[in-house]
């Protein structure tokens, strides 16, 4: 009986490296043969497994934003006063931008600045990814107002949105060569009567 034949290469590793490139590179600058280099994978292989560099670009950008989401998540659902877990998360944002490798930058910041944001499926997935972060800031600032911690002068949405607006202007000036330790003051503005 044959035994199937194993794939000579690791699915998430190589991925992982096509996005570090992508993020490194950006994507209209990313070859195939960087991808090739990268990835160790040979450029058939690369086409089997993933289509050609719009595919790869796409599933690169939808892993980085699930780690990304996942990251938000485990902070904007925890079971606190809202104001702690927005001091956590606030906590979050300052640790990514310091931790962010200002040669890569982060990859949806990338993609809004780049040339592949006027591909739908690119806004698509950078989309969902605004809209379920939203929804989780949304959801706890809700609940703060309820319990009367976060004033109430502007809706849950508002204030998500202006934070999120705040917090995305800060990543796009880090991505421009702003210096991450000079834009914490503008992180600590972002969360100004929330935390």
């Amino acid at each position: 009986k044959l035994m199937p034949r194993t794939k000579e290469f690791d699915r998430t590793e190589a991925l992982h490296m096509a996005l570090e490139t992508f993020q490194g590179k950006g994507y209209a600058a990313t070859s195939i043969q960087d991808l090739v280099d990268a990835t160790g994978v040979n450029r058939q292989s690369l086409y089997n497994e993933f289509g050609d560099k719009r595919q790869l670009y796409l599933r690169s950008l939808e892993a980085y934003c699930a780690i990304y989401k996942e990251g938000s998540r485990a902070i904007l659902t925890l079971n606190e006063p809202a104001r702690e877990v927005l001091a956590k998360y606030k906590d979050y944002c300052r640790q990514n931008l310091l931790n962010s490798d200002p040669s890569k930058g982060c990859l949806v910041i990338g993609s809004i600045m780049g040339a592949a944001h006027s591909d739908p499926e690119v806004r698509a997935v950078i989309d969902r990814l605004f809209a379920d972060k939203n929804a989780l800031v949304v959801a706890v600032i809700k609940r703060g107002q309820k319990a009367g911690e976060i004033d109430r002068k502007h809706t849950p949405q508002a204030l998500a949105q202006g934070f999120q607006a705040a917090i995305v202007g800060i990543m796009v000036m880090a991505r421009n060569g702003a210096k991450p330790e000079s834009l914490l003051p503008a992180i600590d503005v972002a969360f100004e009567g929330l935390v």
